[in-house]
């Protein structure tokens, strides 16, 4: 049986009971990993719905879904990248233990509100 995650426990223990090997935040090329990591263990969440019985009026959701998962938005992760500062990596970091909660959960729109959460807080925003 898998770890139980608690929103008391802190983001990084919540993203590594879900991504073992995470990359981390600490540099460059940390970030893009982890946003790489990230990424893809949401799309792999999400594939099984698209053969699933998912209802019309949320195949539209579930079909933008995918495409957040499969490429980085390249606008929000540019002020992320290279200088990332410790308010915008603690609140990526709990966007990011959000979005694997709700891809886990299969919560489409939790995943949604938790991918332009992740956006914005990458944005500096």
């Amino acid at each position: 049986m898998g770890r139980r995650r608690s929103h008391a426990m802190d983001p990084l223990e919540r993203i590594r009971s879900h991504i073992a090997d995470f990359a981390g935040f600490d540099g460059a090329e940390a970030r893009r990993r982890s946003d790489q990591q990230i990424r893809s263990y949401a799309g792999e969440k999400l594939i099984p719905l698209r053969d699933g019985s998912i209802p019309d009026d949320r195949r539209q959701l579930l079909d933008r879904l995918l495409l957040r998962s499969e490429f980085a938005n390249q606008r929000a992760f540019h002020g992320f990248d290279d200088e990332a500062s410790a308010e915008q990596i603690a609140r990526v970091a709990a966007a990011d233990a959000d979005l694997l909660d709700a891809a886990d959960a299969g919560d489409l729109d939790a995943l949604d509100r938790a991918y332009d959460a992740r956006d914005a807080a990458m944005q500096g925003q």
